[in-house]
């Protein structure tokens, strides 16, 4: 099993223009296993040891630009009124970021819990994500896959 370096999401193998990649459905990182296996070294039988290397300046220059542009849609929107609002601005990026993050994450056949517009939906986003201490068990947060709608398991 490996892990994502940069959030430690447990990574999946998805198929690749180079093959297979290692992919974290969390923060996007990704990493081709044909590039790693390529140069990989051999244990003391000659069998291949896969090792991950990345490059975290890469990684933060990434990040940087994300953040960026919703930052720059948000200004040329409130156009004077930027650093008055601030911590709103800063709550709605973080907000849209949990959005974007469930859309990108891996799909579970549940039924939605809307209940003010009733959906047949089964299928719906869902992120776990760790929001109380380690002996408490992970919060997952779902999104339905039709109608939106958005809902929390404790």
């Amino acid at each position: 099993m490996f892990f994502c370096p940069f959030c430690s999401t447990l990574l999946l193998v998805v198929p690749h223009v180079e093959g297979n990649a290692f992919v974290c459905a969390t923060c996007r990182y990704l990493h081709s296993v044909a590039s790693a296996s390529r140069r990989a070294p051999t244990n003391a039988f000659g069998e291949p040891i896969l090792t991950i290397q990345h490059s975290l300046v890469a990684h933060n220059r990434k990040l940087m630009d994300d953040q960026g542009e919703p930052a720059a849609d948000t200004s040329n929107a409130e156009a004077g009124s930027a650093t008055s609002a601030s911590p709103a601005v800063a709550k709605t990026e973080t907000s849209t970021a949990m959005d974007a993050s469930a859309e990108g994450g891996q799909i579970t056949t549940i039924q939605c819990q809307n209940e003010d517009n009733p959906c047949s939906s089964t299928k719906a986003y869902f992120i776990q994500i760790q929001m109380r201490s380690a002996d408490e068990p992970a919060t997952v947060f779902f999104k339905c896959v039709e109608c939106g709608h958005q809902w929390r398991q404790d």
